[in-house]
């Protein structure tokens, strides 16, 4: 219900950083946020760790997105996740898309 009714028309930030930090490969970590894609019927998904696409990269790369309307951040490591979101800019594109009506 929280995905509206058009879940196939909603996109989604995948975010793998937490979970890669644990000790899972990127492959896998790509393969489990498009599971949960197809889990929930979510249209478009974009895998993006912020700690290898920071700043300008980071900000094109979510907006090629268009509306975000999830930001889903993988369970791990969240010191980690806290500290490549803060140091590529992440965590100001996570406060806009909640800003703009995106579940966290």
């Amino acid at each position: 219900r929280m995905l509206g009714p058009k879940p196939e028309q909603v996109s989604m930030w995948y975010i793998p950083t937490a979970l890669i930090h644990e000790g899972c490969s990127s492959k896998q970590a790509i393969r489990q946020g498009e599971g949960i894609a197809r889990q929930f019927g979510i249209g478009n998904i974009k895998v993006i760790d912020p700690e290898h696409t920071k700043g300008a990269e980071l900000r094109k790369a979510v907006a090629e997105l268009g509306q975000v309307g999830i930001v889903y951040a993988e369970m791990g490591n969240t010191y980690a996740l806290r500290h490549q979101l803060r140091d590529s800019g992440g965590d100001a594109l996570v406060r806009e898309a909640m800003a703009g009506g995106a579940i966290f």
